[in-house]
């Protein structure tokens, strides 16, 4: 018998995949927080996500962050503080791929550059937008663990808040 696992797809339903065709994926994340706003892609899906993506076999997490960070906005980005993981499954239909994927969040920052609201490479996005905090709700984001994410950034976001007063 075949394992089949249930991958969030991008666009539509989800979808049953093989085990064993699963790619295996390492991903970095930055959830960027500037004056009650949280930096955001809008997905052609209508879904959020955070800025960052996969790594490539020859890149540490900051790097690919940096990389994907300069890809997506146009920004130069630091990755901060671990905030969480989290283990998905997903198929991403333009591709015709399904993965495995371990997903890396940290706190980030915007360290200089001027915001492109369109990625030069990636057409699943809609646009990298500035969302403001109160508008923050778990149905917004692409997978549910991103919200979970989230929730863990703002409560070290408050933290060094208050730290700073």
């Amino acid at each position: 018998m075949i394992d089949l696992i249930k991958c969030v797809a991008y666009e539509g339903p989800s979808r049953l995949i093989p085990y064993e065709e699963l790619i295996p994926r390492v991903s970095v994340y930055g959830i960027i927080i500037k004056d009650d706003k949280v930096l955001l892609e809008l997905l052609t899906n209508g879904k959020y996500h955070f800025i960052g993506g996969g790594l490539e076999s020859h890149e540490t997490p900051d790097e690919a962050f940096l990389r994907e960070g300069k890809e997506e906005t146009g920004l130069i980005l630091k990755l901060g503080g671990v905030v969480g993981y989290h283990k998905n499954f997903f198929y991403f239909n333009p591709l015709k791929q399904a993965y495995a994927n371990l997903g890396l969040y940290h706190k980030a920052t915007v360290v200089s550059g001027e915001l492109r609201d369109r990625p030069v490479i990636d057409d699943s996005i809609v646009k990298t937008t500035w969302v403001k905090l109160l508008a923050i709700h778990s149905g917004m984001f692409q997978f549910p663990e991103e919200y979970q994410m989230f929730d863990l950034a703002m409560e070290s976001y408050y933290r060094d808040l208050r730290a700073a007063v």
